[in-house]
């Protein structure tokens, strides 16, 4: 790679304190969206689906901080690996040996050794990637499901509002019928007598 593509160790750096602040701002969040979730009055089922939301959040928080983590040691991992690969190239026992085994025999055995750990978390991280994709698509999913309950439960808290109101009307008929019944039989019972 060339030396325009590469980012320094200050850049890394303020990357990383970039990214500290914005997981611990991000994580304040979460609390307080919890505690405002809490203090508003709603239904039960209001307060469990905020909840479980507010709970979806902070486990996903918690992925990517861990993610960061990860992250953050292969970048520890690496500086100390090059750093000892330094000092060992520096030793005299090291200096012995290079004048006695071919420079590009030595590189490429080396290049081989550094290289096939990276590959390795390539690989890994690309299947973390991959699995995050597919979260993301399962979560689209769930929220496609949970909006279409939400308007099922709309839709049928208005069916039982309408079913109230119907029972209601019905109840009103019958008791008219029952009270005009009643004064029919006392009017024909004053009448009789």
């Amino acid at each position: 790679m060339s030396d325009y593509g590469r980012m320094t160790d200050t850049e890394r750096d303020q990357i990383d304190q970039d990214a500290q602040i914005f997981m611990r701002t991000c994580s304040e969040a979460i609390q307080q969206l919890r505690t405002e979730a809490h203090k508003e009055m709603h239904s039960r089922q209001v307060r469990e689906h905020r909840a479980a939301v507010v709970e979806f959040i902070e486990d996903y928080l918690k992925r990517v901080c861990k993610l960061y983590s990860e992250q953050r040691a292969i970048r520890v991992k690496r500086v100390v690996d090059k750093k000892r690969l330094t000092e060992t190239d520096n030793s005299p026992l090291k200096m012995q040996v290079k004048t006695k085994k071919p420079e590009a025999k030595r590189w490429h055995g080396l290049v081989s050794r550094v290289q096939a750990p990276f590959e390795q978390e390539n690989q890994r991280l690309i299947g973390e990637m991959n699995s995050l994709f597919d979260e993301e698509a399962e979560i689209d999913s769930i929220h496609q499901l949970v909006v279409g309950a939400t308007e099922n439960i709309k839709e049928g808290n208005e069916d039982i509002r309408e079913a109230i109101k119907n029972n209601a009307g019905f109840r009103v008929w019958v008791l008219f019928f029952l009270v005009m019944c009643s004064f029919s039989l006392l009017f024909l019972d004053w009448y009789d007598s």
